[in-house]
């Protein structure tokens, strides 16, 4: 009986040290996964480049927009149409009319050059959905998105709408379109991010710091602003200049990783330290994808890991400089 208690003794002390060794390992696995993934969407990118005049695409075109209405989305994209009705493939399959079937999300715009929609699956997301895979999210309106099921096309990986992917406004309210972003135009392209991991379909990063994590000094300003402050990069990424700013974009780096801030419309539209949720609330929410260690894809459309503090931190990063210059980004 004593020998028994100290065989089941041993492979309880075994099992305690092996199990977190077990859970490691399978954790590795999904973001070697998920790097290779982001790997082969930066060779789409280069494909794209090369076909559309190094400049890249748009994260969200609105379907039906022309000039007379805005360049609002008003019409069931084509590319989720087959022979006159909705196809298994388009976002939302609940309804025809739905608002995630009038917009063309970049999932789309880059498939062809992928020819592989599961590719836009990170195994370390939770529910993740994309076109054709049978899941269902549902999103409620605000914080950029609609009532709608799997509004954006995918949950995996998000762009760098506040510099490099802009589109016209979701509400109809542009007099034109932003204009495209050519690859030759951005300053450190090899350090500036197109896409990465992201609970939503784009993505920035906290550029008030509101999480504690932004470099201040490599802001415009050289300092932070306070608390629900604003600054050049805030004005940016919100598209103060444009017809129809929209100020919940600035916490849009709560979507990086593991994050779901637009999903759930109620949240926030300026969340910081005293909000409810609260921006560590947000922060260790993201941080459970790949404990924090997110995969990347460039501007010049290499990819690599990089830790969530310089990701949602930096804002060298992302800028294009377009607001201002940022001597302090190498």
């Amino acid at each position: 009986m004593i020998e028994l208690l100290v065989v089941i003794a041993i492979i309880a002390i075994l099992a305690a040290i092996l199990f977190p060794v077990f859970a490691q390992a399978k954790e590795a696995a999904k973001k070697t996964s998920c790097l290779n993934n982001v790997k082969q969407l930066g060779t789409a990118t280069y494909i794209y480049l090369n076909d559309y005049d190094d400049t890249f695409f748009e994260d969200r075109f609105n379907c039906g927009g022309t000039p007379a209405n805005g360049f609002a989305a008003v019409s069931v994209c084509d590319a989720y149409l087959s022979n006159g009705v909705l196809s298994p493939l388009a976002p939302d399959q609940s309804t025809l009319n739905s608002p995630a079937n009038l917009r063309q999300f970049w999932v789309y715009t880059i498939y062809p050059y992928t020819k592989s929609y599961p590719l836009f699956k990170d195994p370390d997301t939770k529910n993740p959905f994309y076109p054709g895979s049978g899941n269902v999210v549902l999103f409620t309106k605000g914080d950029g998105a609609q009532n709608a099921q799997n509004y954006g096309g995918q949950n995996s990986y998000g762009t760098n709408f506040g510099w490099i992917t802009s589109s016209a406004s979701s509400n109809g309210d542009s007099t034109s379109p932003p204009a495209s972003v050519s690859a030759t135009s951005i300053p450190r392209v090899a350090s500036t991010i197109l896409l990465m991991d992201s609970g939503y379909w784009k993505t920035g990063p906290d550029v008030v710091n509101a999480t504690g994590l932004t470099n201040c000094g490599h802001l415009t300003a050289g300092i932070c602003p306070g608390s629900g402050g604003t600054n050049a990069e805030y004005n940016q990424i919100i598209g103060a200049a444009s017809s129809d700013p929209s100020p919940y974009f600035v916490s849009f780096w709560a979507n990086q990783g593991a994050g779901v801030y637009s999903q759930n419309g109620s949240n926030p539209t300026y969340v910081t330290s005293s909000t409810s949720p609260s921006a560590a609330d947000f922060l260790a929410l993201d941080i459970t994808r790949h404990n924090g260690r997110f995969n990347v894809e460039f501007t010049d459309t290499h990819a690599k890991n990089v830790a969530y503090q310089q990701t949602i931190g930096d804002v060298c990063y992302w800028t294009t400089d377009v607001e201002g210059p940022h001597p302090n980004c190498n």
